[in-house]
């Protein structure tokens, strides 16, 4: 049994991963803890942070940690799932790293090209695995769909934080411009 935590509730799709994780006869959510949002407080509307975590806790695991570094201590996981606002996303990939922990992080990889770089450094440091979320949904359902996997990804959808968007990645690495009409 593949012992997995969730860290972060701010993307919508956290719903969907706990479903993966406990339609998993391989796998157990054994807790989740969520990290607190840089900015305003939101309030708990379907998919916000604090909605999703409740919806998750009922729906999937009742165990939940107010500090996830605890948690990662006292839990021990093999995986584990990476749903933060994006600009917080180097530092719990460097917490879990330093625990030998695999990990599984929600698009996009990082805030900016710098973080994504950093989140770089730590993958050649350690010997361990980390997955976008997307290619491991994505290849399970391809497989379902008896499909092949491979569909470009240009989801821009942000997390509820103010300017935590996979735009401005794709600005910093070259594209003059993001927007829509």
């Amino acid at each position: 049994m593949i012992k997995t935590v969730i860290v972060g509730f701010s993307h919508m799709h956290v719903n969907e991963i706990a479903m993966y994780i406990d339609e998993q006869p391989d796998m157990e959510l054994c807790a989740v803890a969520d990290v607190p949002g840089s900015g305003e407080k939101i309030p708990p509307f379907r998919y916000t942070p604090e909605w999703n975590l409740e919806n998750v806790k009922k729906k999937y695991c009742s165990i939940v940690y107010d500090d996830y570094k605890k948690m990662l201590d006292e839990v021990k996981p093999e995986l584990a799932f990476v749903l933060t606002e994006n600009s917080q996303k180097v530092e719990v990939c460097r917490e879990i790293a330093g625990r030998r922990i695999n990990i599984s992080i929600e698009k996009p990889l990082a805030a900016s090209l710098s973080d994504a770089k950093e989140i770089a450094d730590i993958i050649k440091k350690t010997a361990f695995k980390i997955t976008r979320m997307g290619q491991l949904i994505g290849t399970e359902a391809s497989k379902l769909l008896n499909v092949p996997f491979g569909i470009v990804d240009l989801s821009l959808a942000p997390t509820p934080a103010v300017g935590d968007s996979v735009a401005h990645i794709l600005e910093e690495i070259g594209l003059e411009s993001c927007g829509g009409y």
